[in-house]
């Protein structure tokens, strides 16, 4: 190891090129955190403060010099923002400088490029790049380019040109750095180690260094020294071979996790597995190390515990099978998300249990996903609020006496009177998940290969096709509306008084496994049937099923009391409308009238497409 001061002119002008190698993690030094500066704004303000003197000292770097290359280990944050501050105070100042992004090729090449651009065109250049959203940003190199010019532009753009070129100067003079030179053997085991320490760098990052480290060590055996000259340029052909084909394979694997990465950070993946925004890698990770390791918890020291190799094992070759395995558990979440099947059931199991059971429910779908049939079922299971055990031997069909009743306890609150409540209730809740089915269910029947919108979930609502203020009740003397008003008698109007408080209750016999209306009879014999339940007796009102549709909450409170005319014209006459890509709502609204009939219609539609689901007899 090598250490010397050097200016950053000497630094900048002692290498053909510098190299930001692919095991390093991105540019990070625009990032705000807490409402604090950036680093970039801290350096900038920093070297206002003291350039009339003589010498300022930034902290030092550490390279490895390959030929006319030098390889950042440690200082690629001081190195790159140098150079995007040198490039604001005079483009030409880096003409000679190249320095080289291995992390990703857009990286490389927007640096590259900024070389011919003025300063508009390097903050608007590569556009295209930008992350949707904030979910993305710690994540893309080039938002961070761009946010640290704009940062040293706001700190800047007051100063004169006579004072940009002194700045410069100073930098290039007076600001020096310690050069620490290491050798190549060592680069990365010295990254991982520097980097190890520090909190602002995720274990996601610390764990790809640490496997691109290990997958860089000798497979070659040590030989014994030879005294043919023939024998000893073979033996170095082979090392110089083995050293190719390791760096080839390591370049190769960093650019295949930084494409795990990128799926991971779109916006469609992180809302569909409900990501949060420190998780760089998704669920990759924390579900290997779930199935791999006893601790269970993800964390630097817990994997790298985990790639110790076997007894007898060359180190490479087990994080090679370790990442093998990474890539293959990456495919399965891959294949289950783009199979618009497995999409919508996988969804459909999450959102049934809460993500309570996340895990088991993801390995499940990884272990059926040719299993079409057994997928519907196990999803059936959890809409019942079945267990994981009980829903993956339902999808077998088996069917035990637990999952019966909780078939019929479901069906039962479903088939109540009053499903919808104004406080949240289990049957309100349960109809929202039955009806969210059923939308799914005929989206992928009309749209095969279409990936459902789930976004619903997140901005749901359920209307009430039929008004709820045309309804009332009284209780003790006092006079409620069906959307919770109190009214008083001179308030209930003549189609309310029609009513008769609710719509009358109606019959209906099963006849195999389906519901049938059949007409009140004043005998012994009928009221035998309706004792002993051959004969069931339904009550519609303004709350129950076949009254209720789901849309999408802001879209929602436009209905309000309207007759159904009304709201049958918001829904298909509105642009932009979410609610229309619902399937099965779209049926409710498409009716000419909707009054007693088509409630009663739909409440008998609703249950015997439940009982068919769950083949209740």
């Amino acid at each position: 190891m090598a250490t010397v001061f050097k200016s950053i002119r000497r630094y900048f002008d002692d290498g053909e090129s510098f190299v930001v190698p692919n095991y390093q993690r991105g540019y990070k030094w625009a990032v705000r955190r807490d409402g604090r500066p950036s680093a970039v704004e801290k350096l900038v303000d920093d070297l206002l403060e003291h350039r009339e003197d003589s010498e300022y000292f930034l902290q030092g770097v550490t390279v490895s010099e390959q030929g006319h290359s030098v390889v950042i280990i440690d200082g690629q944050q001081r190195t790159t923002t140098l150079y995007l501050l040198m490039w604001y105070l005079n483009p030409s100042s880096i003409q000679p400088i190249k320095l080289v992004y291995d992390i990703r090729e857009e990286s490389k090449v927007f640096i590259a490029e900024l070389k011919n651009k003025s300063f508009e065109e390097g903050i608007t250049a590569h556009e295209s790049s930008l992350p949707e959203s904030d979910g993305c940003k710690e994540d893309q190199d080039i938002f961070y380019f761009k946010e640290a010019l704009s940062q040293i532009n706001q700190k800047l753009k007051g100063v004169s040109e006579e004072e940009k070129d002194a700045l410069l100067t100073f930098i290039l003079d007076s600001v020096f750095v310690i050069y620490i030179k290491i050798d190549k053997e060592q680069a990365v085991k010295t990254f991982t180690m520097m980097n190890g320490s520090k909190a602002s760098m995720k274990d996601e990052e610390l764990i790809k260094s640490d496997m691109l480290r290990r997958i860089s060590l000798p497979d070659f055996e040590e030989r014994s020294v030879s005294t043919s000259i023939e024998d000893n340029i073979a033996a170095l052909r082979d090392i110089i071979a083995s050293d190719w084909e390791t760096n080839s394979l390591r370049s190769r694997y960093a650019r295949e996790w930084d494409k795990w990465l990128q799926w991971w950070n779109k916006d469609d993946v992180r809302e569909y597995f409900n990501i949060p925004k420190n998780k760089v890698l998704g669920l990759l990770l924390d579900t290997y190390c779930k199935r791999h390791s006893t601790e269970k918890k993800l964390s630097f020291d817990s994997f790298r515990r985990m790639l110790e190799s076997p007894k007898g094992m060359k180190q490479s070759y087990a994080t090679k099978q370790v990442f093998k395995e990474i890539r293959d558990l990456q495919k399965s979440f891959e294949d289950v998300f783009n199979n618009s099947v497995t999409y919508n059931y996988l969804k459909l199991s999450l959102i049934a249990s809460n993500n309570d059971d996340r895990d088991v429910i993801i390995a499940f779908f990884f272990n059926n996903l040719k299993n079409e049939n057994r997928l519907k079922r196990y999803t059936l299971g959890r809409l019942v609020e079945m267990s994981h055990s009980n829903a993956a031997d339902y999808s077998l069909g088996k069917v035990t006496e637990d999952d019966q009743k909780s078939i019929k306890r479901v069906y039962d609150l479903l088939a109540s009177r009053i499903v919808f409540t104004f406080q949240d209730s289990e049957s309100k809740s349960l109809a929202f998940l039955h009806l969210l089915y059923l939308n799914v269910d005929q989206c992928m029947k009309s749209l095969p290969g279409v990936k459902f919108d789930f976004s619903i979930w997140y901005d749901k609502s359920l209307e009430h096709i039929y008004p709820k203020s045309k309804f009332y009740t009284r209780e003790g003397g006092v006079i409620t509306r069906g959307d919770g008003d109190p009214i008083q008698e001179s308030d209930i109007t003549a189609d309310m008084k029609e009513r008769d408080v609710f719509f009358p209750a109606f019959y209906v016999v099963n006849e195999g496994g389906q519901l049938r209306e059949v007409g009140k009879e004043d005998s012994e014999e009928f009221s035998k049937k309706i004792a002993s339940g051959q004969i069931t007796v339904l009550h519609p009102s303004e709350h129950c099923i076949g009254n209720l549709v789901l849309l999408y909450k802001n879209e929602n409170s436009g209905f309000g009391a309207k007759p159904f005319s009304e709201k049958k014209a918001r829904y298909f006459d509105l642009a932009p409308f979410k609610s229309r890509q619902l399937l099965h709502s779209i049926y409710s609204f498409a009716q000419n009238t909707w009054e007693y009939p088509q409630i009663k219609g739909k409440m008998i539609e609703f249950l015997n497409d439940y009982r068919k689901r769950y083949d209740v007899r």
